[in-house]
């Protein structure tokens, strides 16, 4: 069986209608397989078995599914166990929820689910579960358009269940939330709405928007945990339309909440954003030619998100949301380094091979794109893919342990002295690795005497 084709045209089927043949049609072949193997265990145990959510709302959109999340009306860890052990997966249980992951040798994950209901003790707290019915089940989630199922098994296989609406918002392109309280028990769901929003090109319904704005205005988000937060922030900077997105946030005063008032949205943050993402694939085709370190384009994206904030706004922000080292340390650069790095490419004079080297050493590769980006000059590019390609390349000619074979003891007069023979042997005055060792000893004799 051959993937689905690229794009397929939309499908609005009735409540009640039979789709097992569109599964065949418009799952992968990972997923219809996935599938299979849950019709396979359902039928062997007697449970009800449904796929649910996000990957029937992407079949019906025409858009690839490769995982399956399923819900079961009954024990889904034991239900994940059978699976697992039938079809030689493996598993991983979440018991306070009920819920496992299975992944089956092929690598494709199932996510079992019990069908339950949730309690929200308070705004952003992890709900209390307990079992209940698949119509239960469907109530409890974010957005109608994720309310939607599938019957697998034992029997009526294929059958549609929709008992809220999610295929007549399917077809509105709307973003509809289940209940008035949706953003008050899940303060998450504000910007995932938003993310479904762009993604898909929907608008998020009038009523559902209102709400949306109360919850802000309540500041619920301050009662969700960073980590939560921080996932939530990375998925929006990952949306192919991240911008638009972003924009929509910042319009609903989420950024305001969740930033503080120092924030400021950068103007023309379309155009930044595509110039960032010419940047990535260029980046990208370097790394994987040449083998480079890997970048992380949401962390670019990040950069350009807080390019119009004060540096010293933008560390707190990232620290408190735990947007991890590698965004603190490009943060750093971009406060230590950046204004120097640009000043020196704008000028067309580059100087000594070991001048661009030393100006970029060490720069983590997002910080690289970010100037790439920002700078909107053919040789900046240039200049750092020599420093890329070319000079970081280079290995030194005397190290550390040659110094101290010379005798020279670990200190700062190491440091500078290995810095100065690198930098001749990239500008060409050392021209050998004995012209190179040679030089040393005479500085350390030098030295030496001096002393």
């Amino acid at each position: 069986m051959s993937d689905i084709p690229s794009a397929l045209e939309p499908l609005y089927p009735e409540p009640g209608s039979d789709l097992g043949s569109i599964l065949v049609e418009r799952l992968t072949s990972e997923a219809f397989d996935a599938a299979q193997a849950v019709v396979r265990c359902s039928r062997s145990l007697g449970i009800p078995a449904y796929a649910v959510g996000g990957p029937i709302r992407d079949m019906l959109l025409g858009r690839s599914v490769t995982d399956i999340d399923v819900v079961v009306e009954g024990d889904g860890i034991s239900f994940a166990g059978e699976l697992a052990a039938g079809e030689k997966g493996k598993m991983v249980e979440y018991a306070r929820f009920g819920t496992a992951i299975v992944v089956l040798p092929g690598g494709v994950k199932i996510d079992v689910a019990t069908a339950r209901e949730e309690r929200y003790v308070k705004p952003g707290a992890l709900p209390a579960v307990e079992p209940g019915s698949l119509d239960r089940d469907l109530l409890r989630r974010d957005f109608s358009i994720n309310a939607m199922a599938v019957r697998l098994g034992p029997d009526e296989y294929g059958r549609f269940v929709d008992a809220y609406g999610g295929i007549r918002d399917l077809e509105a392109g709307l973003i509809r939330v289940m209940h008035d309280g949706s953003f008050t028990d899940d303060p998450t769901r504000i910007l995932r709405a938003v993310r479904f929003e762009t993604r898909y090109g929907f608008s998020i319904e009038d009523r559902t928007y209102r709400l949306l704005e109360d919850a802000v205005r309540s500041a619920v988000l301050a009662e969700v945990s960073r980590q939560r937060l921080r996932e939530e922030i990375i998925a929006v900077l990952k949306e192919e339309e991240a911008h638009r997105a972003l924009s929509r946030l910042y319009e609903a005063g989420v950024w305001k909440d969740l930033f503080g008032s120092d924030y400021r949205l950068p103007k023309k943050l379309e155009e930044r954003f595509q110039s960032a993402d010419e940047a990535i694939v260029w980046y990208s085709e370097l790394a994987e030619e040449h083998g480079l370190t890997g970048a992380r384009p949401w962390l670019v994206r990040w950069l350009l998100l807080m390019s119009d904030t004060p540096l010293g706004t933008t560390e707190r922000i990232t620290s408190k949301f735990h947007l991890g080292r590698i965004a603190l340390k490009s943060i750093s650069e971009l406060k230590e380094r950046l204004e120097k790095v640009h000043r020196f490419l704008e000028t067309g004079d580059f100087g000594s091979k070991s001048t661009l080297y030393r100006m970029m050493e060490g720069l983590a590769p997002e910080t690289l794109i970010y100037t790439v980006a920002v700078s909107g000059r053919e040789d900046t590019l240039h200049r750092i893919e020599q420093f890329l390609l070319e000079l970081s390349p280079i290995e030194a000619w005397v190290n550390g342990n040659d110094l101290k074979v010379m005798g020279l003891p670990e200190g700062p007069l190491m440091g500078r002295l290995l810095a100065q023979l690198f930098d001749a042997q990239l500008d060409g005055i050392i021209r050998t690795r004995e012209e190179a060792h040679r030089e040393a000893r005479n500085r350390i004799g030098d030295v030496g005497n001096a002393s």
